[in-house]
């Protein structure tokens, strides 16, 4: 039960909750023994001659007040346990979700989407279920199990009590040994579902792709392999949770067997009374119950212990990339960045994706970066970000070295535009805010300058419309714009456009860099392109080949130097030129 402790905290807020409701459980519990008591008192008048009206209307009374009070009582304590185990799972998948997002992206390179769903969705129901039905379950069968025999064995015939019970330790033998096989099972089905969101999930996201192939047969295919094998390990687990119920159902059999037999031969030969066999049959039937839910809570707390040790291998997961314990804080930076012999490997590699790199980017001055695919482009900007560590001492922003910054200072200072924009299944409008207040003139104003405005007479509610998922509704230049506006909106003193225009048609683009070189004025801007028409009125242009600055200078300096920037030059306007003579 160790698994457990991660909740230590939860259970210490809810503790109080748990105590009241367990009370009313066990009070319930108690007052069940009553009505047996009853009954048997009415057999043994029946059996002396002795009842009467009176006696039935006062023993119905007392039997209706009991009904009331376990009804109110029962009430309270599932009302009080429920509620604990429902703020239980919302506790549990926000601290889930909490710490999904301190980890580095790299771990999300090696762990599937549709397994973290399952942690957050089965799992955390399985530990709830464990916690809610299982432990009530747990309490309820002991507390009613241990109850009852005390009161069997002070009211009724020792001999005939201890005969009918012989069964018991049966039970309690059997769970012992589906023990660990029961939780092996359990683990098996959990990774199974996990395999199943993850297919669902990348199938429906790619269902465009699969069409345009026409490779629906063989994405079905694949879908019934890992279906069926889902199906196969839950078959596998029910067939050794469908045996306890019937050899629990078998032992308690066993029990009335006992007492018919031996229960019916003391009362002929008058060394028991009846209402004292009516009463044990009746404890019996009581004790049916917790016997034949042993096995199912057992079940439900070995479920609940598997999926909590799936959640604790991602809470005990440590963020690789986090703040240091001196980080200071940079609320208003001035956007100077100095990088000193940055040479980086990626995780897994043995050739550095950056090698020796040495560049200064003062404050307000705009960055350009050219290069081959795999130079190295990204890379920078991914380190700069900390999205990936990079050395100490490497990288500084503003004389302070990134890693002694706080990650929401330094990363609350970028404004970042990948290439691949990710927008979500809301309004254009929501996007670009994502999350943030702003006034509508503001929001005007960054629409303008990304060129989305002059698109937005084509959507059917303007920046209202909804966008698909990923905004797979949009064009890729209309999705690089919203990426642009909402970059801009939150003014922050750095800007990255990461081949941010490479979906847009040149005449757009022109329009998009007219309005941004007014927009980063006094504010540091690196613009990595592959178009050299992009980055031409950058400060400072530097070209990266295989990891390492090539070439750096401004535009006029670097076509001077009739290196690898002239021969990109050269091929990108003869292509511009081959492009109009096609239009022509």
């Amino acid at each position: 039960m160790r698994e457990f402790l991660t909740l230590k905290n939860f259970f210490r807020t809810y503790k109080w909750y748990y105590l009241f409701g367990i009370l009313g459980l066990i009070a319930v519990d108690l007052l069940q023994l009553l009505p047996p008591q009853i009954l048997g008192q009415l057999a043994d008048y029946l059996q002396q001659g002795i009842l009467t009206p009176k006696i039935i209307r006062t023993y119905a009374l007392w039997l209706i007040g009991i009904s009331v009070i376990i009804g109110i009582l029962r009430f309270s304590w599932r009302y009080l346990v429920q509620k604990t185990t429902r703020s239980l799972e919302t506790h549990l998948r926000d601290l889930l979700y909490s710490h999904l997002q301190t980890l580095e992206p790299a771990y999300y390179n090696h762990h599937r989407i549709g397994d973290l769903m399952a942690h957050a969705t089965n799992d955390v129901s399985s530990v709830r279920t464990a916690f809610g039905l299982g432990l009530v379950m747990i309490i309820d069968s002991t507390v009613l199990t241990i109850a009852t025999v005390i009161l069997m064995l002070k009211t009724i015939d020792t001999r005939l009590v201890l005969l009918s019970l012989l069964p018991l330790p049966l039970v309690a033998l059997a769970a012992t040994l589906f023990s660990h096989p029961l939780h092996q099972r359990f683990l098996q089905v959990q990774e199974a579902f996990s395999q199943l969101t993850e297919n669902v999930q990348e199938n429906i996201s790619a269902m465009r792709v699969i069409v345009s192939y026409a490779r629906e047969n063989f994405t079905a295919a694949r879908f019934e392999k890992i279906n069926r094998l889902n199906a196969q390990v839950n078959i596998h687990q029910a067939k050794l949770s469908s045996l306890i119920h019937p050899l629990v159902n078998f032992f308690a059999s066993l029990s009335f067997i006992i007492v018919l037999g031996y229960g019916g031969v003391l009362i002929l030969r008058q060394e028991t009374t009846l209402g004292s066999f009516v009463k044990l049959n009746s404890y019996l039937s009581m004790l049916t119950w917790p016997m034949m839910a042993l096995g199912w809570v057992f079940s439900v707390i070995q479920r609940g212990i598997a999926s909590q040790a799936r959640i604790n291998s991602i809470l005990n997961t440590e963020p690789q990339i986090k703040n240091a314990p001196d980080a200071i804080s940079l609320p208003h930076p001035q956007g100077s960045i100095t990088i000193k012999n940055l040479t980086y490997c990626y995780p897994g590699s043995s050739e550095p994706a950056l090698k020796d790199l040495n560049l200064l980017i003062r404050a307000g001055e705009t960055l350009g970066i050219v290069g081959r695919t795999g130079s190295g482009k990204s890379t920078l900007v991914r380190l700069l970000l900390r999205l990936y560590e990079p050395p100490e001492k490497t990288i500084f922003l503003d004389g302070q070295d990134i890693l002694k910054i706080r990650l929401e200072d330094l990363r609350g200072s970028f404004g970042y535009v990948p290439q691949d924009a990710y927008l979500f299944s809301t309004t254009i409008e929501a996007n670009i805010l994502f999350g943030r207040k702003a006034k509508n003139d503001e929001l005007k104003h960054v629409v303008e300058v990304s060129q989305l405005a002059k698109d937005l007479p084509q959507l059917s509610h303007g920046l209202k419309t909804v966008i698909g998922e990923r905004g797979v509704t949009l064009s890729g230049g209309q999705k690089q714009r919203v990426a642009i506006a909402r970059a801009l909106l939150n003014h922050p003193p750095l800007l990255i456009f990461d081949d941010a225009l490479s979906a847009v048609d040149t005449k757009t683009e022109k329009a998009i860099l007219q309005g941004l070189r007014k927009e980063t004025v006094n504010k540091t801007t690196i613009m990595i392109s592959h178009r050299i028409s992009t980055i031409l009125h950058a400060d400072k242009i530097i070209y990266l080949d295989n990891g390492s600055i090539l070439e750096e200078g401004t535009h006029q300096e670097l076509l001077a130097k009739k290196g690898a920037y002239f021969e990109l030059y050269e091929k990108q306007l003869l292509e511009e030129e081959l492009e109009e003579a096609g239009k022509d």
